[in-house]
């Protein structure tokens, strides 16, 4: 008498057994290396940064059965989120009344308006008097 055969589709009930056998293993696979992924670039993060960094891997299964021959497609998909380094200093720019992004406020003036508004105020003439165009000389 032979020995009976242990039940092979038994042990695909248990979740880690089927995620072994998905896509001959190479699901597994990629999922233990996204997960060290993930723990190397937080640490990298809390180590040149400091702070609290998140990281997440996410595997998402989809399942499709037809009436017609009751076969279970399972296929996967495995999304990372690493922490993303600072980009630095946000740009502030100005608006005018074109809608165009400027440097300078439109409304403020600036030094060399300032200056140049000093210099229309006093005139000096070739003797060293100052003339000031408020005095209306």
């Amino acid at each position: 008498m032979s020995e009976p055969k242990p039940n092979q589709d038994a042990d695909l009930r248990q979740f880690n057994t089927m995620i072994v056998r998905l896509e001959g293993g190479a699901l597994n696979e990629e999922m233990t290396e996204a997960v060290k992924r993930a723990i190397k670039e937080i640490s990298d993060a809390c180590l040149d940064r400091g702070g609290t960094h998140k990281a997440s891997v996410t595997l998402r299964l989809d399942f499709v059965m037809s009436q017609k021959d009751k076969i279970v497609e399972i296929t996967a998909d495995v999304q990372e989120k690493h922490p993303k380094a600072p980009r630095g200093r946000a740009g502030v720019f100005f608006c005018n009344s074109e809608g165009e992004l400027m440097r300078n406020s439109p409304h403020q003036m600036t030094i060399e308006d300032e200056l140049q508004k000093r210099r229309d105020a006093e005139r000096i003439d070739a003797y060293g008097v100052v003339h000031s165009s408020a005095s209306g000389e």
